[in-house]
């Protein structure tokens, strides 16, 4: 399983946003940087992947980060390979096993 880890802090604008989802995830270079193209390409992931996303509460517009992490919850029900959580601070994924833990101080 691939785990991949988004921090979302301190990014504020939504271009950024794009850019960095779009390396963390090695996007193709068509991708549209908007939030169909964002679904798209997570649908699109056929490797199991899981992501862990921290930081959404930290976006400065409130109502992006609404449809950002509905996208990201709509693209991981439709598909079977892409776990997805959502967590306020760094924590770290573990790669001992297949299965996801958040360290809790």
């Amino acid at each position: 399983m691939i785990k991949i880890e988004l921090n979302l802090n301190g990014i504020e604008d939504k271009k950024d946003v794009h850019r960095y989802i779009a390396a963390a995830l090695d996007f193709p270079d068509y991708y549209g940087k908007n939030l169909d193209a964002l679904y798209d390409c997570l649908t699109d992931i056929c490797d199991d992947t899981c992501l862990g996303i921290y930081g959404l509460g930290e976006l400065g517009d409130e109502r992006f980060a609404i449809m950002l992490r509905q996208v990201f919850e709509d693209a991981e029900e439709a598909n079977p390979h892409l776990c997805v959580f959502f967590a306020d601070q760094v924590t770290g994924i573990t790669d001992e096993t297949d299965d996801v833990y958040i360290e809790e101080d």
